[in-house]
Protein backbone atom coordinates (compact mmCIF):
# COMPACT_ATOMS: atom_id res chain seq x y z
CA UNK A 1 0.00 0.00 0.00
CA UNK A 2 1.92 3.14 -0.95
CA UNK A 3 1.15 6.41 0.76
CA UNK A 4 -1.96 7.90 -1.05
CA UNK A 5 -3.94 4.33 -0.73
CA UNK A 6 -2.96 4.78 3.50
CA UNK A 7 -4.07 8.32 3.43
CA UNK A 8 -7.20 7.77 1.46
CA UNK A 9 -7.47 4.87 3.89
CA UNK A 10 -7.21 6.98 7.32
CA UNK A 11 -10.25 9.52 5.95
CA UNK A 12 -12.20 6.61 5.20
CA UNK A 13 -11.64 5.22 9.12
CA UNK A 14 -12.25 8.76 10.13
CA UNK A 15 -15.39 9.64 8.64
CA UNK A 16 -17.09 6.23 9.87
CA UNK A 17 -15.28 7.28 13.43
CA UNK A 18 -17.30 10.51 13.32
CA UNK A 19 -20.44 9.31 12.10
CA UNK A 20 -20.69 6.59 14.57
CA UNK A 21 -19.80 8.94 17.16
CA UNK A 22 -22.37 11.62 15.86
CA UNK A 23 -25.09 8.73 16.04
CA UNK A 24 -23.98 7.75 19.05
CA UNK A 25 -25.11 11.31 20.23
CA UNK A 26 -28.51 11.17 18.71
CA UNK A 27 -29.45 7.79 20.14
CA UNK A 28 -28.16 9.56 24.14
CA UNK A 29 -29.72 12.82 23.23
CA UNK A 30 -33.23 11.23 22.46
CA UNK A 31 -32.77 8.86 25.96
CA UNK A 32 -31.88 12.38 27.92
CA UNK A 33 -33.59 15.49 28.88
CA UNK A 34 -31.15 16.89 29.83
CA UNK A 35 -29.10 16.79 27.26
CA UNK A 36 -28.15 20.03 25.64
CA UNK A 37 -28.79 20.25 21.45
CA UNK A 38 -28.38 23.37 19.48
CA UNK A 39 -28.33 24.71 16.06
CA UNK A 40 -28.29 27.56 14.04
CA UNK A 41 -29.44 28.21 10.45
CA UNK A 42 -28.35 31.20 8.14
CA UNK A 43 -26.99 32.83 5.01
CA UNK A 44 -23.67 34.62 5.10
CA UNK A 45 -21.14 35.96 3.30
CA UNK A 46 -17.78 34.37 1.98
CA UNK A 47 -15.85 36.40 4.15
CA UNK A 48 -17.74 35.66 7.10
CA UNK A 49 -18.07 31.97 6.00
CA UNK A 50 -13.81 32.07 6.67
CA UNK A 51 -14.72 34.07 10.57
CA UNK A 52 -17.13 31.51 11.01
CA UNK A 53 -14.95 28.04 10.45
CA UNK A 54 -11.72 30.10 12.42
CA UNK A 55 -14.50 30.67 15.37
CA UNK A 56 -15.43 27.07 14.89
CA UNK A 57 -12.16 25.16 14.83
CA UNK A 58 -10.80 27.63 17.87
CA UNK A 59 -13.75 26.57 19.90
CA UNK A 60 -13.46 22.65 19.20
CA UNK A 61 -9.38 23.53 20.06
CA UNK A 62 -10.63 25.19 23.48
CA UNK A 63 -12.51 22.29 24.01
CA UNK A 64 -9.97 19.86 23.69
CA UNK A 65 -7.71 21.57 25.74
CA UNK A 66 -10.48 21.87 28.37
CA UNK A 67 -11.46 18.17 28.45
CA UNK A 68 -7.39 17.35 28.66
CA UNK A 69 -6.76 19.38 31.72
CA UNK A 70 -10.05 18.44 33.63
CA UNK A 71 -9.73 16.31 36.59
CA UNK A 72 -10.72 14.60 38.42
CA UNK A 73 -12.47 12.14 36.06
CA UNK A 74 -16.13 12.44 36.85
CA UNK A 75 -18.03 12.31 34.18
CA UNK A 76 -17.90 10.72 30.48
CA UNK A 77 -19.02 13.10 27.80
CA UNK A 78 -19.40 13.69 23.65
CA UNK A 79 -19.46 16.54 22.72
CA UNK A 80 -20.50 16.86 18.84
CA UNK A 81 -19.62 19.62 16.72
CA UNK A 82 -20.30 20.04 13.13
CA UNK A 83 -20.25 22.98 10.39
CA UNK A 84 -21.45 22.11 7.48
CA UNK A 85 -22.39 24.32 4.17
CA UNK A 86 -25.41 23.45 2.26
Amino acid sequence: MDRNESGCLHLLRGRRLRRFWAEAGIVRARADPEAVLAYTLGTVSSGDMERVRELHRRYFNDLRALIADSGPAEHVLLANVQLVEL
